[in-house]
């Protein structure tokens, strides 16, 4: 029966709260807009929210709980990876040249974990300071990179209240890439996980990038700011992947086959000089090669 904050749901018939947009029930989309009256009511009841959060020590420690440590399990990886080369490289270093080899590796090692360290740092460091950014166009980069980066935790601590509660989603609808037309509902961290995956990586017999193009800000005051974010989305079918695979395949085998091999062997004259070996001839094959000691 409808009353004044209820309306009957045309597909399910079922009652439900006039404001909604997707049924609680049949999880059918039933307004595309809302009235700019119900956005603000329900901004205030967000900021509401955020401030009744605030005030609450248990949620605040639980909020940091999910959060985690100031580095990601990525980064002590990386780290971990970075005293294994340096190890390897002191070791090797210290037992002379018959453990060259282990200069080599540890070098390499260092090399890559480093450069892995400094990014996954950049990226930590991205991801603890979200909502202390300077501008709000900054703290949604960052809110983004750190969902990328799979630093999902510190993106969710940094949603509102009212984005952490139970609340149906609509989901993205592309032109020329595939997409599933269902509802993800965000009411936890593992269903906004869900939420992410079911955005960035689409159907499954495709797969899909999601990279941040742009972020604008169109208007701010001292507590609210709308911005314009572009987001660039590829698919790709996982029939191209197996294709390159496939004909990459082809080429080493067509490689192998029309390659010719030949063996040859030559003699070379060395000279003494004291400590050091000079190489008599500088051709592969030269004439002071074919010298015939007595």
């Amino acid at each position: 029966m409808e009353s004044e904050n209820s309306i009957e749901c045309p597909a399910c018939a079922e009652t439900i709260p006039s404001d909604s947009r997707i049924c609680p029930e049949c999880e059918e989309i039933l307004k595309q807009t809302i009235s700019p009256e119900l956005v603000r009511s329900k901004v205030k009841e967000v900021v509401e929210g955020i401030a009744e959060e605030r005030a609450n020590p248990s949620a605040m420690q639980s909020l940091s709980d999910i959060k985690g440590g100031r580095f990601s399990k990525k980064t002590v990886i990386a780290f971990t990876f970075l005293i294994l080369g340096t190890t390897l490289l002191i070791y090797g270093i210290s037992n002379g040249r018959n453990y060259e080899g282990f200069n080599v590796v540890g070098i390499i090692l260092m090399i890559i974990s480093s450069i892995s360290l400094l990014v996954c740092m950049i990226h930590d460091n991205q991801a603890n300071n979200i909502q202390s950014s300077s501008k709000p166009e900054i703290a949604y980069k960052r809110f983004f990179m750190s969902i990328r980066s799979g630093r999902i935790e510190k993106a969710y601590v940094a949603l509102s209240p009212y984005a952490r509660k139970s609340q149906s989603t609509q989901p993205i609808k592309f032109e020329k890439i595939p997409y599933k037309d269902k509802q993800e509902k965000i009411k936890c961290l593992n269903s906004f996980k869900n939420y992410l995956q079911f955005i960035f990586k689409g159907e499954n017999s495709h797969q899909r990038q999601v990279k941040l193009k742009k972020v604008t800000l169109l208007k701010s005051t001292d507590d609210k700011a709308l911005i314009e974010v572009k987001v660039n989305f590829t698919s790709y079918s996982n029939w191209l992947y197996l294709l390159i695979f496939i004909n990459l395949i082809i080429c080493i085998i067509v490689v192998a086959i029309v390659q010719k091999k030949e063996t040859k062997t030559f003699k070379k004259l060395l000279l003494r000089d004291g400590d050091n070996w000079i190489i008599a001839d500088a051709e592969l094959c030269g004439e002071l090669d074919s010298f015939q000691f007595d």
